[in-house]
């Protein structure tokens, strides 16, 4: 069926490729309705493929997934002097979904002193300990991205408006001098 082999198209391109990309691709349509993919993706056939290849429930837990998404690599920050562990894992905790993993530290007989990039023998005066932190945070980008597709698919966003057709230069001074009008009533 050639609608099944749009949706095979569209669903292995990963999300790369629209689906006015994969009608052409498929060179079973008629070029105008690539133009005009809502043919094919407001009808039941369409509906069913996607629930067929894109379950609800896999959406679901993948799109949960990504809404709590954590960064794969641990951050961290420095804290000098004697903080103790009650305040700083307070102060991590208190970032938005951030989770205190390790605290290590670091004395002065570690700190080693250098002058644009090398070691001097006699460091500056003794600095109190550092304590760094490690903690994992949200994955903010993972959360937008998976609120943007949640937003699209919920068709929350507002209609994108073209304008189609031919007009003449009169035509557009027309209606800008109506929008000016407009906006000086304002």
């Amino acid at each position: 069926m050639r609608m099944r082999k749009v949706a095979e198209i569209v669903v292995e391109s990963q999300g790369t490729k629209s689906v006015s990309a994969a009608i052409k691709e498929s060179g079973l349509y008629a070029p105008s309705t690539a133009e005009n993919p809502q043919y094919l993706t407001k009808s039941k056939t369409w509906a069913d493929l996607m629930e067929e290849y894109l379950p609800e429930d896999a959406i679901a837990k993948a799109h949960k997934k990504l809404l709590n998404a954590k960064t794969p690599i641990l951050q961290q920050h420095t804290f000098i002097g004697g903080v103790d562990d009650k305040t700083i894992k307070e102060l991590i905790e208190s970032m938005a979904d951030c989770h205190l993993i390790s605290i290590k530290d670091i004395f002065p007989a570690e700190i080693k002193a250098t002058v644009d990039g090398e070691e001097v023998p006699e460091g500056p005066a003794p600095v109190s300990a550092m304590r760094v932190a490690y903690y994992s945070a949200p994955d903010n980008r993972a959360r937008k991205d998976a609120i943007d597709i949640a937003y699209k698919l919920r068709g929350s966003y507002a209609a994108e408006k073209h304008l189609v057709g031919h007009f003449s230069l009169a035509d557009l001074r027309r209606k800008r001098e109506e929008r000016d009008k407009l906006n000086q009533g304002l």
